[in-house]
């Protein structure tokens, strides 16, 4: 071995090092993102009142005027420091159909800051888990059998994607469901690659616990995953490690049961939970979701350029089989490769199939049980491809270039990980940075009052992003309240009308007083925004 090539691949602890300042330039770049997020999803708007207010049936005083975008304001933060209403959170989430895990610790994020909606402060929890995921992928990656230059570019590239800067945005459960797929992935190849001590097998029942508790989703990852790594170690005749493995993934989901015991009724019975299993038996609109999906994926991680990285990977394969014929003609068999991608064991390529396919499988049964393509269901399945399709690229480069050019493994994976990451962020961006680009998101800055006129009990809490932008807010669930109230000391505000009052006759109402109304468009899902002056 040269010195050039032992150092690195040597486990040094200059490895350490990188990795650790990985993570503080992606705390820093997750900073600066959330101090330019703008607006909310209205899936976001719900996380704010499921960790820190109440669940549907409370909303403002139909004809009472509000201040400073209350009631949502208080709904969604909390009143004091360390207030964190455990009992308030599962109640929410039993009747929300997911788990609470996520919403405590948003709460407890919020309850450092009382009284705060800051969306920072949401993001930074965010980047804190993927943070903590990333020196978890660089390991994945090593125990495969990657040496620590592929090891790094492949944790870097994921870690400073479209796809995982969205994830750190996105104020939901999924970035800390993204941990716990890499924490899960994390455990079980230390368990089955490593075949690392008893403690392991305790962790990897923490981890199930905790990711059951996080989203369903995480179900199906674990279990095509662990059964996966179940029967590689019943073909390697570790009996004893297969069970104690398999004991290990079921008291963990056991666990997650007991504390969350409303999950069985979520998943089995709920509207949500029916609607899912009806999916996957129906296959209703599967193909058109799995296409939208793939799309996603395309975008968010590989920059819209998959189709390329396939053919690519293609031509390698090619390349590869005729290399191997090429040394088994000249009597090279067993030739130990000289790159700088892999260890002297090379890559573990049964592990790493069996994680690869886990990840593929999590994409294709997200499109068979979701009720619409999303990029927020594919989220935490992110790292798991994205690592898989690099390793794969290293995999097949090591093999073309067997002898001949021991830097092209890691220099392509490399190029690919920049040219992801640059043209994604150039030509796709993050979805969940500035949700303000609708029309109506502006209006703030021409008037100081809101009004909102629903179509039922006013607590659909996608209003809050709104309505936190103004000092004086008034809302009506009644048409007869509304038509009947008396505007006269409001010379110009924004309406905010709910489906299915777009059609009813709100503007005759207040042009008969002298006011005009004017169209701005749509507000979040359910909302048109008007402009009323006189």
């Amino acid at each position: 071995m040269n010195p050039t090539q032992g150092l690195l691949n040597n486990r040094a602890s200059w490895a350490y090092v990188a990795i650790a300042i990985v993570m503080v330039a992606q705390l820093i770049a997750s900073f600066c993102f959330s101090l330019n997020k703008t607006g909310l999803f209205q899936d976001e708007s719900w996380t704010f009142v499921l960790a820190n207010g109440t669940w549907l049936g409370v909303g403002p005083e139909n004809g009472v005027l509000y201040h400073d975008g209350d009631p949502y304001r208080d709904y969604a933060s909390v009143g004091s420091f360390l207030e964190i209403d455990v009992p308030q959170i599962f109640e929410n989430q039993t009747n929300d159909n997911h788990p609470p895990l996520s919403y405590l610790l948003f709460s407890f994020a919020y309850s450092l800051f009382p009284g705060s909606v800051a969306l920072p402060i949401g993001v930074m929890l965010n980047a804190l888990y993927l943070t903590c995921a990333t020196p978890l992928l660089f390991g994945i990656a090593r125990r495969l059998g990657a040496g620590d230059p592929l090891a790094l570019v492949v944790a870097v590239g994921w870690a400073f994607s479209v796809g995982t800067i969205d994830c750190v945005l996105f104020l939901r459960m999924y970035a800390l469901l993204t941990f716990f797929f890499v924490a899960l992935t994390y455990v079980v190849v230390r368990i089955v690659v490593d075949e690392s001590n008893a403690r392991w097998f305790v962790a990897l029942g923490v981890t199930c616990a905790l990711g059951f508790l996080t989203q369903y989703f995480f179900l199906m990852y674990a279990f095509t995953l662990c059964l996966g790594m179940g029967i590689l170690l019943l073909a390697r005749k570790k009996v004893h490690r297969a069970i104690a493995f398999g004991a290990s993934a079921i008291a963990g989901i056991a666990i997650g049961y007991a504390v969350f015991p409303t999950s069985i009724d979520h998943i089995l019975h709920s509207g949500r939970g029916s609607n899912a299993l009806n999916a996957a038996v129906s296959g209703n609109g599967f193909g058109n979701h799995l296409i939208r999906d793939w799309g996603w994926i395309n975008s968010e991680l590989f920059a819209n350029l998959l189709p390329a990285f396939v053919a690519a990977l293609a031509i390698l394969a090619v390349i590869a089989r005729l290399m191997r014929r090429h040394q088994r003609e000249m009597g090279a068999h067993g030739k130990p490769s000289s790159s700088h991608a892999f260890g002297e064991k090379g890559l573990a390529v049964t592990e790493y199939l069996l994680i690869a396919v886990a990840g593929v499988l999590f994409v294709v049964m997200v499109a068979r049980v979701a009720p619409f393509a999303s990029n927020r269901y594919l989220m935490s399945g992110y790292p798991i491809v994205f690592s898989s399709a690099l390793l794969g690229l290293a995999k097949l480069a090591d093999a073309a270039f067997v002898g001949r050019a021991p830097w092209v493994p890691v220099a392509a994976v490399s190029a690919c990980a920049l040219a992801f990451c640059l043209i994604g962020f150039v030509t796709v961006g993050p979805r969940y940075l500035n949700w303000e680009d609708q029309p109506a998101a502006s209006l703030s800055d021409n008037t100081t009052t809101s009004v909102c006129l629903w179509s039922a009990n006013p607590d659909d809490q996608t209003i809050l992003p709104y309505v936190l932008e103004y000092e004086d807010n008034l809302y009506f669930n009644d048409f007869g309240a509304f038509s009947s109230y008396d505007f006269a000391s409001l010379d110009k505000f924004t309406l905010f009308v709910q489906y299915p009052f777009y059609d009813s006759n709100f503007a005759e109402a207040l042009s008969g007083r002298g006011f005009t109304v004017e169209d701005e468009g749509v507000a979040g899902e359910y909302f048109r925004a008007y402009t009323v002056a006189k």
